[in-house]
């Protein structure tokens, strides 16, 4: 089969509906609301809340603690692969390679799209056939999921303001140090994102992620 990101996009979604069915009901509304609760919560009826929403799925799946200590992206990998065909056990043990940072925006040539990690400055090519309006110099928070020898974004995206690459380097410096894993740094820059995007949208961003986020 080749790669193109309406197969990915069918097995991702595969993933997200097995925990959307009544038995994790409960599960998504509780982590919702604490996922929420952590990013500067946006209204529902606002411009940013489906982003968010999607930002959300993304954190369910791969980072909250699901049940017995492993996060749901596991918890479905070890508890359905009896039931995979051989490919799909493939793609799903390989679902829980993803890696999640904010990157830097390179080259936009599609289907391939060339990103530089803000934490390492690793360079990655990400195969994408949706026109996700992604330009050259955009800084954004998103997550790697590899299939079928490429990688894919999951669709989940916030896009920082260009003007805080130099802050969100300095607020992501331990990462990189070891000292910390990334996501409640990248949680933090979320909430910073909503901060200003809801309360100071007309103010110098660079200013409010540093008055906030210092």
């Amino acid at each position: 089969m080749n790669p193109d990101q309406d197969s990915f996009s069918f097995y991702f979604e595969k993933l997200i509906a097995f925990f959307s069915s009544a038995e994790s009901s409960d599960d998504l509304a509780q982590a919702r609301e604490e996922y929420f609760s952590l990013i500067n919560p946006v209204p529902p009826d606002g411009p940013l809340y489906e982003s968010r929403l999607a930002l959300f799925l993304d954190w369910f799946i791969f980072d909250r603690k699901f049940r017995n200590g492993k996060v749901a992206a596991q918890y479905f990998y070890e508890s359905q692969s009896s039931q995979f065909t051989p490919e799909e056990e493939e793609i799903f043990k390989n679902f829980l390679n993803h890696y999640h940072s904010i990157f830097l925006i390179k080259q936009v040539n599609l289907p391939e799209i060339k990103i530089q990690d803000l934490v390492d400055q690793q360079m990655y090519t990400v195969n994408e056939r949706r026109n996700l309006n992604i330009q050259e110099g955009d800084l954004c928070d998103c997550r790697l999921v590899p299939f079928q020898g490429n990688l894919y974004f999951t669709g989940a995206f916030c896009y920082h303001p260009r003007e805080v690459q130099s802050f969100l380097k300095k607020l992501l410096k331990p990462v990189q140090q070891k000292q910390a894993v990334a996501t409640p740094f990248l949680i933090r820059c979320i909430s910073l994102n909503n901060t200003w995007n809801l309360h100071y949208p007309h103010a110098n961003p660079k200013e409010v992620y540093e008055k906030y986020g210092s």
